[in-house]
């Protein structure tokens, strides 16, 4: 995928007459590298509302990306798996440089297909519902029609399929670990019993990948979507069990109930933009989840070996 994106890079500025120059003038032209776009007054609803903002930043970074490194069962098997504390922390290193050059890479490539279609005589960028369906199409689209004989192509799908089935291979077998080990207690389970739920559990992504067009126009407005809201929760699930030490079942359940609830709310009768939907299953699963939890039985002791609180306590004493 890395390939395939800077060779697309190069081949975009190569076809854009006056080449690297005219791609940075042009970019500079329209802002393309202005990074922190914030308005003077601070609390103006543009600061929060729009696209391209420095609270927007942060919301996707706290609601969004954070969730997704912090507590999806994918990146918490990855630390497990790296054998110490040490070594997950390195991980978690390791990845936020890469995914940090890979957005530098990613943001260079949209700017200078940009600026081929915005240079003197270019053809403008392609309308949505005209020359493409959606914005998505914008790179597949370029490689279509400006480098068909390149055989950039089948590079490209090539990166996609590579890209796609890393992440849900990583996906089915987190879950299908929670399952035989959370939920079966880790029951040794014959081959043919793995490959069936492998099987289910892999019509049930293709049920998803078909439904959820329905929660946004581009596949940014989807992923803003799922992770603000699932693993907004499910941030919400790690920190009561981190911070609260009288937190229970019942108790996180109602909290679970709460967030769905606000959540609705807050998709179905207001506008507010996507990257806020985190803080909103976030905030009211965590507050109503340890609310709730004070009207059911405390969890056994036995339940808090190992926590975050706990292990504080033990190393003080």
């Amino acid at each position: 995928m890395g390939t395939a994106i800077v060779a697309v890079m190069f081949l975009a500025v190569s076809r854009i007459d006056g080449g690297w120059s005219a791609f940075w003038m042009i970019a500079s032209e329209h802002n393309k590298f202005q990074m922190f776009h914030l308005n003077s007054n601070l609390l103006v609803p543009e600061n929060f509302t729009g696209r391209n903002t420095f609270f927007t930043a942060a919301a996707f970074g706290l609601f969004m990306y954070l969730p997704g490194y912090a507590v999806s069962q994918n990146m918490i098997q990855r630390y497990v798996c790296a054998g110490s504390l040490a070594h997950g922390r390195g991980v978690v290193v390791l990845s936020a440089a890469i995914n940090t050059g890979l957005g530098l890479l990613f943001l260079l490539v949209g700017t200078a297909l940009f600026a081929f279609y915005s240079q003197p005589g270019g053809d403008g960028l392609p309308i949505a519902g005209a020359a493409i369906a959606k914005e998505d199409q914008i790179l597949p689209y370029f490689v279509a029609t400006q480098l068909p004989g390149v055989g950039l192509v089948g590079l490209i799908l090539a990166g996609l399929f590579a890209a796609a089935m890393s992440t849900i291979d990583s996906g089915i077998n987190g879950v299908t670990s929670v399952i035989v080990y959370d939920w079966l207690s880790g029951k040794e389970l014959p081959l043919r019993t793995g490959r069936i739920l492998t099987a289910v559990l892999g019509v049930v992504v293709i049920g998803a990948a078909i439904l959820v067009p329905v929660l946004g126009d581009t596949v940014f407005d989807i992923i803003t979507t799922i992770a603000g809201t699932s693993l907004g929760m499910l941030l919400a699930i790690y920190l009561l069990g981190m911070f609260m030490p009288h937190v229970n079942l019942p108790g996180v359940l109602a909290g679970l109930a709460v967030g769905l609830i606000c959540f609705a709310f807050v998709w179905i009768w207001t506008d507010i933009p996507k990257w806020w939907f985190g803080a909103f299953t976030i905030f009211p699963t965590f507050f109503a989840g340890a609310i709730a939890s004070l009207f059911f039985p405390k969890p056994p002791e036995s339940a808090l070996e190992k926590t975050l609180l706990r292990g504080k306590k033990e190393q003080q004493v």
